[in-house]
């Protein structure tokens, strides 16, 4: 094992602190360490979006940072998404696949979807909004 530090974060409203190594990127902390999976590792160049999450509100790539930069951060990923906003949100700075896979998230009734004005949705892309 090589250099360690200690590092605290809240992700998806739940507090960590966790010893890392200081090599390991966002998304394999987030993925390994965490146990949450459903930040995907794709490009590794952060040109796909499959490891985008929120990093204090804000579209981050996680393949891109490494965990001790998200010291004392707030992180949502996929499974801390809980509304149709927070999920608008996230899918404006992912691929069109990616954000398709959100779809099927339990959190989303068919009243959701069906309330969205069909001018907001262009095929083959993720939502205008």
């Amino acid at each position: 094992m090589g250099e360690t530090r200690k590092i605290a974060l809240t992700v998806n409203g739940k507090r960590y602190e966790e010893e890392v190594e200081v090599r390991v990127t966002l998304a394999d902390f987030v993925r390994h360490q965490l146990g949450l999976t459903g930040t995907h590792l794709g490009c590794e160049h952060g040109v796909c979006g499959a490891c985008t999450i929120l990093l204090d509100g804000r579209s981050a790539r996680s393949c891109l940072m490494l965990a001790v930069q998200a010291h004392e951060h707030e992180i949502t990923t996929v499974e801390g998404l809980g509304s149709v906003t927070d999920w608008i949100a996230l899918s404006r700075y992912a691929q069109p696949w990616v954000a398709f896979r959100f779809w099927s998230m339990e959190n989303f009734t068919s009243a959701d979807v069906n309330s969205w004005p069909v001018e907001n949705f262009t095929p083959g892309r993720s939502v205008n909004v």
